[in-house]
């Protein structure tokens, strides 16, 4: 019997770390090359690039156009460790001319202490671990994909949709750091649905009012297409406090967490102030009110 417990551990530890050989068909589209995971069905980009922040990453991927696509997105931890090869090194992977490099996933980790780490995945030997979202890492972008075990909903955007009604979510019951801020609407089921996300600041600031400056379309520059330090002017500031909430159309006079990161400054998000329609930036480690939207 204890011979048969030590073999049955042996086989379960063996099929769980097994790697699921996948088949990469490369095709050539518009002069650039894609790469096909046959297992997965998500396509690849097959060229990557070098040196980005996680922030720059995700930008990257968001604004590539690539063998007539514009659709894609930096792959999330699954995505990524779906091409490692255990079985293999330098690189763990079969992927066609995978550079034994560490790459970006989108996928961060959210943890009390660690608010401003992400995932990533070392195809030296395949490790997957988290580091600081300002190191420089490698990114290959992805599109598609059919294969559930690999999918993960998306949460955090980079740009609001002009065209799309927003719907906003019953307030957190707590204030939260940014990361566990960027959790709670990943995973937020309510009202019969479960792709919210935490708001771009363009989202956030649809909901201020009585306040022109920081209202969309006023002075204040800081946007989804301008996130950096420098775009907070001296519009964002209030002068003129106002704690009864009237500042906010959903009423709370809160400060609330948006999903964007300052462009030049990765340790912290952009946020507005609804006690006087204030839009700032603060580190991730900070407690703030959440409303989640989609």
């Amino acid at each position: 019997m204890k011979r048969f417990c030590i073999f049955a551990t042996f086989m379960l530890t063996f099929f769980a770390f097994t790697p699921l050989f996948a088949a990469f068909n490369s095709t050539t589209v518009n002069g650039d090359i894609i790469v096909t995971d046959t297992e997965t069905d998500l396509v690849w980009q097959k060229t990557y690039v070098s040196g980005k922040t996680w922030q720059q990453a995700l930008s990257y991927c968001e604004e590539l156009t690539y063998a007539g696509y514009s659709d894609w997105r930096l792959p999330n931890k699954n995505e990524l460790s779906s091409l490692i090869n255990y079985a293999k090194s330098n690189p763990a992977s079969d992927f066609p001319d995978m550079p034994s490099e560490d790459f970006w996933s989108s996928t961060t980790y959210v943890m009390e202490y660690h608010p401003y780490d992400a995932w990533y995945v070392g195809f030296y030997k395949g490790n997957v671990e988290y580091h600081t979202m300002i190191y420089d890492y490698y990114v290959r972008c992805v599109r598609g994909g059919n294969n559930t075990a690999n999918k993960e909903i998306s949460h955090i955007k980079n740009e609001a949709s002009p065209t799309k009604t927003l719907s906003w979510s019953q307030k957190a019951p707590n204030y939260m750091v940014w990361g566990d801020a960027i959790d709670y609407c990943k995973k937020l089921k309510e009202g019969g649905h479960n792709d919210w996300h935490l708001p771009t600041i363009s989202e956030l600031r649809t909901l201020i009012q009585n306040y022109p400056p920081t209202e969309t379309g006023g002075k204040c520059k800081v946007t989804d297409s301008c996130l950096s330090n420098s775009c907070g002017n001296d519009a964002c500031a209030v002068r003129d406090w106002d704690p009864t909430g009237k500042r906010n159309k959903l009423g709370d006079p809160d400060w609330f967490w948006s999903s964007s990161i300052q462009s030049d400054n990765p340790q912290e998000a952009w946020l507005v102030g609804f006690n006087g329609g204030f839009v700032g930036a603060d580190f991730f480690d900070n407690e703030h009110a959440v409303r989640c939207v989609r």
